[in-house]
């Protein structure tokens, strides 16, 4: 039975790991990592820059077919219709996950277990959702686009936090030393957020 607790920081754009709090946050600050995160960064804004002129392009003809039909055709009574995500859906908040141990003895990872609890609600509830591949988050009101990631974020830090504190207050006496080893790597180890999260669930919460 392990004497004191595991710390353990991974960075997989450096290949870099540690167990020690000291060295991680001076990897944090090498020159090679900054290098990475930048990479990354501008890899993000051209996937993004991307994303905006193919939505233009796609407005633009948009509006050219739309104004060749209506010069031809009497629009008075056409109504357009607004996409509204249900407002009396579950917030982001409502989503409990399982407790440490409880993950540690089903052998699911966070990320999971918190897509099948969103899952299991029914459709129309769910505080997530995409739509025109835009990303909606409901807490206390439905919010899009980057403040739709932001909240999404903001909920997986505060379940990654609540992860941690539990394992620090966990006693080392959990029965078995692989059921702590166990412990350990999903309240340190394991990726919580929201890229996480989402993976492989968008077209399962897409809405017309």
């Amino acid at each position: 039975m392990p004497q004191s607790k595991t710390y353990i920081r991974k960075c997989e754009m450096c290949g870099f790991q540690t167990t020690t709090s000291g060295n991680w946050s001076r990897h944090n600050k090498t020159k090679k990592h900054l290098k990475h995160v930048r990479e990354l960064e501008d890899k993000n804004k051209t996937l993004e820059l991307k994303l905006l002129q193919t939505e233009n392009a796609l407005l633009k003809l948009q509006v050219n077919n739309t104004t060749n039909i209506t010069n031809n055709v009497d629009v008075s009574n056409i109504q357009i219709n607004i996409f509204t995500p249900n407002e009396k859906a579950n917030n982001l908040s409502d989503v409990v996950m399982p407790t440490l141990l409880e993950l540690a003895k089903q052998e699911v990872i966070p990320s999971k277990a918190i897509q099948q609890v969103i899952m299991k609600m029914e459709e129309r509830m769910r505080p997530i959702l995409y739509h025109k591949n835009i990303l909606y988050v409901k807490q206390d009101i439905w919010k899009k686009d980057n403040e739709a990631e932001k909240e999404l974020q903001k909920f997986c830090n505060n379940k990654y936090s609540i992860l941690n504190k539990e394992f620090d207050e966990m006693d080392n006496n959990l029965g078995s030393e692989t059921q702590y080893l166990r412990c350990c790597e999903y309240a340190r180890c394991v990726p919580l957020d929201k890229d996480s999260i989402t993976h492989k669930l968008k077209t399962k919460l897409i809405q017309q």
